[in-house]
């Protein structure tokens, strides 16, 4: 009879462990997920084109902007804290300092957004009202943003799963009876469905805070030695997360510049299928950046293999069935899309690669591998694919479009690759800072 050894025990233990929770995880993320597809795929038969396209233009900008005034701030806590989680001081000092640093950034762009969206709106034949309505969507998500993406982070890395997914899942089915309530009662438009995203995004944030409040001690005043720390560690990744924060929405704003309504309409409902790739994506923050920036050095390179072979084999498998078999997808997007049939396919295998890229990326920043020559490697690599994506493709034309946005996906998830060969060679280039205080 074969015996087990007390290690392989050990070993099988863990493994049934972390499948068990791996399990749980994307059982609830799947049915917060379920939700908002639901909810989306609704606004696409409710909104006409026109309106639609008003959403679309506003989440994506809104999207950009949250990007921009954070500039990793939030994201820089996690692996600055690291094995010290469960003190709330610690946990206080950084995320005191880090909402300042944000808090800043936001006085100076705010102005210059309001410039910038209604530079975008004019002349499409929007009324006033309904431009107002949807920059006021945008500043509301922004003000949202800071609780949500702040007091989620104590929640993640303390592994208080319940009171992460139960706040998704109240404000995601919130979200869509108020969308459902809107409809029915004839007052559904793009600019109010922005207006309630926003709302229920606020609500979340308050909930949020609410539920991290006892694992978190703010101070009055932000410590200048933690403000330092994440100023070194996030500087060097700044040019590559302003680039990336219009990457993110990049088809949106070409589209916008070069085609029409209509086409901004069908690059907001093929991103629809993003939230195939919705519920491993969120992993990256609740699970995989908190157990990287705590897993010792020699279990990252195992770690890492494992979870991009994971996000990969999910990716290939979505994709091929987005070009296998596309009609059921445009069941799901209406008759007002049912002539995106290739342009399905290729915009799905962009999201496949773009979540890749987010397991990488998650894991880089959690080890603290950043560095300036390769943030401006990564920018030269990433727009030269673009610039040489423009010469060749039409970008009036949202099947070239999704073209584009696969092939300079493939040149960032080389960038994020190399990235983490390098720093598992060299190690991090910031060192982990003083212990827990006692």
């Amino acid at each position: 009879m074969m015996t087990i050894s007390a290690a392989e025990h050990r070993r099988f233990g863990r493994a049934k462990r972390i499948a068990r929770l791996l399990a749980a995880l994307v059982a609830a993320q799947s049915v917060a997920q379920l939700l908002g597809v639901l909810t989306g795929f609704l606004l696409l038969r409710w909104l006409d084109i026109k309106q639609y396209a008003e959403y679309t233009l506003a989440f994506g900008f809104g999207s950009t902007l949250a990007t921009l005034v954070d500039l990793g701030f939030s994201d820089s806590i996690v692996p600055l804290v690291g094995s010290r989680a469960r003190d709330p001081h610690i946990f206080g000092q950084y995320m005191k300092a880090a909402l300042v640093l944000r808090r800043r950034l936001l006085v100076v762009l705010l102005p210059l957004s309001a410039v910038a969206f209604f530079a975008l709106t004019d002349g499409r034949g929007w009324s006033l009202g309904a431009n107002v309505a949807l920059f006021a969507s945008v500043i509301l998500t922004l003000l949202s943003r800071v609780l949500v993406d702040f007091y989620t982070t104590p929640l993640q890395m303390l592994g208080k799963y319940s009171a992460f997914y139960g706040t998704q899942l109240v404000t995601s089915g919130l979200r869509l009876v108020l969308s459902a309530v809107l409809e029915f009662s004839r007052t559904l438009t793009g600019w109010s469905a922005a207006l309630t995203n926003a709302c229920v995004m606020g609500l979340s944030g308050i909930l949020y805070r609410r539920r991290a409040s006892q694992y978190v001690v703010l101070p009055q005043e932000a410590d200048a030695r933690r403000t330092k720390e994440i100023t070194h560690l996030m500087t060097p990744a700044l040019p590559g997360l302003v680039f990336t924060a219009f990457q993110g929405q990049i088809t949106v704003f070409l589209v916008a510049t070069f085609g029409d309504t209509p086409g901004i309409a069908q690059i907001g409902a093929l991103g629809r299928f993003g939230q195939f790739f919705a519920i491993f994506a969120a992993l990256n923050q609740v699970l995989v950046a908190p157990r990287f920036a705590q897993l010792p050095a020699e279990r990252v390179l195992g770690g890492a293999i494992y979870a991009v072979a994971a996000s990969a084999g999910f990716a290939a498998v979505v994709s091929g069935f987005a070009f296998a078999f596309p009609q059921p997808l445009l069941l799901l997007l209406g008759h007002s899309y049912a002539n995106l049939k290739r342009e399905i396919g290729w915009c799905v295998v962009g999201g496949g690669i773009g979540l890749v890229t987010g397991v990488v990326y998650a894991i880089n920043v959690a080890r603290r591998f950043v560095w300036w020559r390769w943030t401006m490697a990564g920018l030269a690599t990433i727009l030269i694919t673009e610039i040489a994506c423009a010469v060749t493709f039409n970008l009036g034309s949202v099947l070239q479009l999704q073209y584009f946005a696969a092939i300079t996906a493939a040149a960032g998830l080389a960038v994020q690759v190399v990235t983490f060969w390098y720093g598992m060679r060299h190690g991090p280039r910031v060192l982990g800072a003083d212990p827990p205080s006692r």
